[in-house]
């Protein structure tokens, strides 16, 4: 309960509602990705919504609230949301693993490098379902790394390749030559 507390405290700058981080502990049983999660889908469907300097509850659209069964249930609608460029951005990246290169995406959509960070800027800033990593690496100096926040969506969006064998040996390929022309000179 103190935990989930000291998220909303954190999030929302104090509880929007009394007893709400105990309402909350009940329906994501404290699970750090769902609780994240479904607070994001609370702000989407304006459970939760600024008001002033803070955040309120809005009681009856809280009553019409459905608290989904699992974390993939929670987070399929969000990627249903992405449009085409999006999601083939995240899907992309998706092919990597949970974990993703920026310049291996520059490589295999055959675009701008500058496009391609203003677009994962965006998904960051505005679908919060990537985040940029701050490591220092030997990729530091070559590209930014990007992590699925929560890691569940990188299999969502991965799991369009896992319908054809041959789709998914094509796309491993691509990454593996992209991977390869980012290492050519060392």
């Amino acid at each position: 309960l103190e935990a989930i507390a000291a998220v909303v405290r954190d999030r929302y700058g104090a509880e929007p509602a009394a007893h709400f981080a105990a309402w909350l502990l009940e329906r994501t049983d404290g699970n750090p990705l769902f609780l994240h999660q479904y607070l994001t889908t609370l702000e989407q469907q304006g459970v939760l919504r600024r008001a002033g300097d803070g955040w309120q509850l809005d009681d009856a659209a809280l009553a019409t609230a459905e608290t989904p069964e699992t974390l993939f249930e929670l987070l399929r609608p969000r990627v249903a949301d992405l449009d085409e460029e999006e999601r083939a951005l995240l899907e992309s990246g998706a092919v990597q693993g949970r974990r993703f290169l920026s310049t291996v995406l520059v490589k295999l959509l055959d675009r701008e490098e500058d496009e391609i960070l203003d677009r994962l800027d965006r998904l960051e800033q505005r679908r919060r379902m990537i985040s940029l990593e701050s490591a220092e690496d030997w990729w530091s100096d070559r590209s930014n790394l990007y992590t699925f926040d929560p890691g569940v969506l990188q299999e969502l969006l991965y799991g369009r390749y896992r319908r054809s064998a041959y789709e998914r040996r094509r796309r491993h390929r691509a990454v593996a030559e992209a991977l390869e022309a980012l290492i050519a000179g060392d």
